[in-house]
């Protein structure tokens, strides 16, 4: 009875004791220390202390899920359990002494399309596909990597990509990766300290070697045309020749193309672009067109096929030109390829072609 009773005046002198939100009020040695709580938040004035906890049953979880939160297993690191699996963890030192954070192999970062990432899809994902390897995808969508070089605001900026455009891998920059006062910089592709492709006036290095060819060329320098950038594919070969003089209505040799009894390098063929041009001291004439064209080696025997050139001529009335005759000798696993060229209504002093090979597959030309 007696035990009761001191229960009951401990219970009634409480209020008197403690504040009014108090529900903890404890006196150790080193001073004062509560824990208060009101409809919306618990507050304390000491550190919270929680047990480690495991990944099937973290220190830090909630009523309507125990095995999702918040677990501790080694000094200065703190995991991520959900529904008992351990997900990712921040760690303070393991790695060069510098914090970093962690997530399991089929983790992923994602940003959402808007403020709220509960009330909008995800749209940006960054993923591990392998070791050593980063992955941004998002299922069948094309995705653009973007790369500042300066940076104000959305609309003020200068940048590079590296983006999928219908289907074509695009790097460098164009005139949308400039906003405002920016402007559209070089792209260079280096090798070492040499730059080995580059847009821009500057002299492209090292062009042979990366398997591209002039793309019409007087002197076989290195060098690239629009046409090329905008007709060049590594599927295709495009070759031009130098300026070839001719022999007036006389067949002449202007190109050879290798023809091996290899599988699969045993044919070729395509298209010339040509331009003939012709003149004396007065009068000239010029013939530009294409014509189609096959060659193959059957079992040693090289031969061509060509079709009938397509061109437009123009003339001064007195000097002309007309359809030119294409032709092709065999040769030891190689064709020769020649032009007849007919410059009317004068006697010229100079008749010259220029042509340019668009090839459906690598072949080895050569311009004598």
């Amino acid at each position: 009875m007696l035990r009761r009773l001191l229960c009951l005046i401990v219970l009634l002198a409480l209020p008197g004791l403690a504040g009014a939100q108090d529900f903890i009020r404890y006196y150790p040695s080193s001073g004062l220390a509560t824990m208060t709580g009101t409809a919306t938040a618990t507050t304390t004035t000491v550190p919270l202390l929680l047990p480690d906890g495991t990944v099937a049953a973290p220190a830090l979880a909630f009523s309507g899920d125990s095995d999702t939160g918040f677990f501790w297993d080694s000094t200065g690191t703190i995991k991520y359990s959900s529904n008992g699996t351990y997900q990712s963890f921040l760690s303070g030192g393991e790695i060069g002494s510098r914090s970093y954070f962690e997530l399991g192999s089929s983790g992923a970062l994602m940003w959402a399309s808007g403020t709220d990432p509960f009330g909008a899809a995800f749209d940006t994902k960054l993923y591990r596909d392998a070791a050593n390897t980063l992955a941004l995808r998002n299922s069948t969508s094309a995705q653009t990597l973007n790369v500042y070089h300066t940076y104000t605001n959305t609309t003020n900026y200068e940048r590079g990509r590296l983006k999928w455009n219908a289907n074509v891998l695009e790097i460098g920059t164009t005139d949308e990766d400039a906003g405002g006062t920016g402007t559209a910089r070089t792209t260079a592709i280096v090798s070492g300290a040499t730059g080995v492709l580059k847009q821009g006036a500057t002299t492209i290095a090292n062009w042979d070697t990366l398997g591209f060819y002039p793309g019409n060329s007087d002197t076989y320098s290195s060098a690239y045309s629009t046409l090329l950038w905008t007709h060049g594919y590594f599927s295709r070969s495009i070759q031009g020749s130098k300026s070839k003089t001719l022999t007036d209505n006389t067949a002449t040799a202007f190109a050879t193309m290798a023809m091996p009894q290899t599988a699969g390098s045993n044919y070729g063929g395509g298209q010339m672009i040509y331009t003939i041009f012709c003149k004396d001291a007065a009068n000239q004439a010029q013939q530009s067109g294409t014509v189609k064209f096959a060659c193959m080696n059957l079992a040693g025997t090289e031969s061509c096929g060509f079709g009938t050139p397509d061109g437009v001529t123009l003339g001064d009335g007195t000097a002309s030109l007309g359809t030119p005759t294409f032709t092709a000798a065999a040769g030891a696993d190689l064709v020769t390829i020649s032009v007849q060229s007919d410059c009317t209504g004068i006697a010229p002093t100079t008749h010259t072609i220029q042509v340019r090979f668009d090839l459906q597959q690598p072949n080895t030309l050569a311009f004598p």
